[in-house]
């Protein structure tokens, strides 16, 4: 037990280490010509993590006004040039942040930066629900305010009473997204675990809990861009919902009690995945 709690906290502190980059990616889609048919593609930025342990609160919110600066200025660069004739219809980042930036070579040589992999990517910044309702995918639906808060509340409701709240619920333009933040980063061996809460909320509500996005390599759409797929009309708003400001990261393991996995259970699958990466 000693050993694989050790490997666990190497885990743990290597992922910190290695968290350098935020990958911004650009989904698109675009009329193929002479054909019915839509096609598509992506394109991503990065945005250098810098070593937030020598800057104080005032450098923080310095910061992420840049980073919220340069996804605008990177979306502009794209649709003045070769996405000119092409639909943005998703502005994502990474949810786990990326320890090197890969490239591509284009046909003239030039070196550009291309969609992260799980071989790039660290662990998880956060753990979110993501909510899928295929009514809200309707061409143009709009959901009222009590269809929103009626899914909100089932799925808050499902939740243990002893369990944290997330700190942020958010519209995505055809779902609900829920994040909780946590005082470290969830490793790659934890992924398994956070499958399995998904799992057992889809089970106790009977939504659409996608838990497709449990993939390290994930990327995750940005609350407050639109989401302007051609399927669903005319564009739609992503927005948040709700956020607690005063809320601080939680115990991740205290969170995974609280939803029914204690420590017991929570080191058998650690182990198991450990297991897997040394074969």
């Amino acid at each position: 037990k000693e050993k694989i709690i050790k490997k666990w906290e190497q885990e743990i502190k290597k992922s910190i280490k290695a968290m350098k980059h935020i990958e911004v990616r650009y989904l698109y889609d675009y009329p193929i010509r002479n054909s019915a048919k839509i096609g598509g593609g992506a394109t991503s930025f990065y945005y250098d993590i810098p070593d937030y342990t020598l800057v104080d609160n005032k450098q923080l919110i310095e910061d992420a006004q840049d980073f919220k600066d340069s996804i605008i200025r990177w979306e502009q660069e794209l649709t003045a040039g070769y996405f000119k004739n092409r639909n943005i219809h998703t502005i994502s980042i990474s949810i786990a942040p990326r320890k090197e930036i890969p490239y591509t070579t284009d046909k003239k040589g030039n070196k550009k930066p291309k969609a992260g992999n799980s071989k790039t990517a660290t662990a998880f910044n956060y753990f979110l629900l993501d909510i899928d309702i295929e009514e809200w995918k309707k061409p143009n639906y709009e959901p009222t305010q009590e269809e929103i808060n009626k899914h909100i509340n089932n799925l808050l409701n499902a939740l243990p009473e002893k369990a944290y709240k997330p700190h942020i619920i958010g519209y995505t333009g055809a779902g609900l997204r829920f994040i909780w933040y946590f005082t470290r980063p969830i490793t790659r061996l934890e992924i398994p675990l956070l499958k399995k809460i998904a799992q057992d909320l889809r089970e106790k509500t009977n939504m659409d809990v996608d838990d497709r996005v449990y993939d390290i390599s994930r990327v995750d759409r940005i609350l407050g861009t639109e989401n302007r797929k051609t399927k669903y009309g005319t564009p739609r708003q992503s927005r948040i919902l709700y956020y607690n400001p005063n809320a601080i990261g939680y115990i991740l393991e205290k969170f995974y009690d609280q939803v029914g996995y204690g420590i017991k259970e929570v080191m058998e699958i650690i182990e198991k995945e450990q297991n897997k990466t040394s074969e």
